[in-house]
Formats: structure tokens, sequence, C-alpha cells
């Protein structure tokens, strides 16, 4: 979770997925978080999220794997107001056993505060890899780097880099948890933030 504020802050995700039809996932979901109610601008406390996304293509030796994701953010947390919408470009490369992914996204902001822009652009650059390979694959490595275009102009972009781990502990539950820092961002931008989670099949 990034966060904005000086002060601690507790936020709580959740998200229901769906394999609609071949290699289309759907899902609902939205994010409760302690004060401040913000949790990263302009999404709030309970705004609730949906989302779509297609894979087009399985990876060849020619293609990476390349995915669609469209988001949209209703207005339903407090304070919230305006419809923002998120298309994401996926693209994924196996080197080996490791993962490399790259995802570009840009949003459309419903509702614009005071100086805040109607677009913002991020950068996701992360990798996977799975830990005791060749014999287990039931624990995997993750980390990234990320840029994000600032709520308001004039402000510096935040960037940072995240890693966390990720575990399968039956056949249809995992678990992960993951640490990150801000090297580049507004002032008040905490410099560490920290998230657990957990996912179950059904």
């Amino acid at each position: 979770m990034l966060n904005r504020h000086k002060t601690d802050r507790f936020a709580f995700p959740l998200e229901v997925l769906y394999g609609a039809y071949w290699n289309l996932q759907v899902g609902v979901g939205s994010t409760l978080s302690t004060q401040p109610r913000t949790i990263d601008e302009p999404e709030k406390s309970g705004d609730l999220r949906t989302f779509a996304l297609y894979n087009f293509n399985q990876e060849t030796l020619q293609l990476p794997a390349l995915a669609a994701k469209l988001s949209l953010d209703l207005p339903t947390g407090e304070h919230s107001h305006g419809v923002d919408t998120k298309l994401t470009g996926i693209v994924t490369r196996s080197l080996g056993p490791a993962r490399v992914h790259l995802n570009l996204g840009y949003e459309f902001v419903g509702r614009a505060g005071d100086g805040g822009r109607n677009g913002r652009y991020d950068v996701v650059l992360g990798a996977q890899y799975p830990l005791g390979y060749p014999r287990h694959f039931d624990t995997t490595l993750l980390a990234d780097v990320f840029t994000q275009q600032a709520v308001r102009s004039g402000e510096t972009n935040p960037s940072g880099i995240e890693v966390g781990i990720r575990r399968q502990i039956a056949p249809l539950v995992v678990i992960d948890a993951g640490v990150g820092t801000e090297f580049i961002g507004p002032a008040e931008r905490v410099p560490f933030f920290a998230t657990a989670g957990i996912s179950l099949g059904f």
C-alpha cells in the first residue's frame, strides 16, 4: 500500500476473481482504510473496483505473452466523486525458470481535485523466481520497481522498489507478504510500507 501521509495507517483490500471465459478473468473489490481515508488519490476508502483481464496469446519463442486489464473505480467510498477508468497493458516473458513482467497503465480520473491531474500513467517492471527450483515450485520470490505520475502537477513522481514472497500452503490456498520503499517522491510520503495477504480458491 502506498501512503501519502505521515501517520500510520492500515488498509484492508479485498477482491473476488472469476474465470468467466477462456483467457478472460473478471473481478470486483474494494479497499477499506483507517484514517486518513484517502487510499491513493483520487481513490477513497470504500470505493467499489471492478475489472476485466484478457490474455491475448500464450508466450512463444518469438512473442511474449500479452494481456490487457480494464478497471473501473466507482465512487461508493467516503467523500468520493467521479468514475475513474484505468487501462493497463501487460507483457510477460520467461527467462528460464524466472518470469519478467512489464505493466504499462494509464488512469483517466473522473473528477480530479484542486490542482489534480485528469489522467496519469504508471510503469511497473517486475520479476518472479521459484525458490527451490527445480525440485519445488510452491514458493516464489517476487520483486519489482515502479514509478507513477504524481497526482498533482509540479510534484515529483513517486518511484520505488518492492520485494515479496508467495507460498502455496494447500492446493487452493496461497499466502503472500512483501515490503517496499519509495526512493523518489513527494516529501510527505512514508519511506516504508508492508503488505500481507491470503488467496483462496473455490
